[in-house]
């Protein structure tokens, strides 16, 4: 069986059970495989971060298989979206500045991760000339 401190804290959580649901959310192949240790039985697991291009991530169908375990791969956004919001974007008749409520130096970007995580700031622009 797969091990990790993730894991074991995970189940640790869950007295044994496992997760309902499960969010790989990072671009590492070894986080998907361990999520499929921290699910409970029926449980489903969501493959959110893509994981580098041509990489392959090992996992255990007979867990998968046994304890019932639905995986879901997520974007954030469907082609008919990103496309349409790309040609909104770029469209001379898109008011970009309203949107952009702080610009800072490149060296306050962990402010700008502040402004947007309160809520404070829409969209940060970081100058890394400044």
């Amino acid at each position: 069986m797969y091990r990790s401190n993730a894991i074991d804290r995970v189940l640790e959580l869950t007295n044994g059970k496992g997760a309902d649901k499960v969010i790989s959310a990072t671009p590492a192949n070894a986080t998907q495989a361990q999520a499929l240790y921290m699910v409970k039985k029926g449980g489903l697991v969501v493959f959110f971060g893509g994981v580098p291009k041509g990489s392959k991530t090992e996992l255990d169908t007979n867990l998968i298989h046994y304890n019932n375990i639905w995986i879901k791969g997520h974007f954030g956004a469907s082609y008919d979206q990103s496309k349409r919001a790309f040609h909104l974007a770029t469209s001379p008749n898109f008011p970009a500045e309203k949107f952009i409520t702080h610009i800072l130096p490149l060296d306050e970007i962990n402010h700008g991760i502040e402004l947007t995580k309160t809520g404070e700031a829409i969209k940060v622009v970081l100058h890394p000339w400044d």
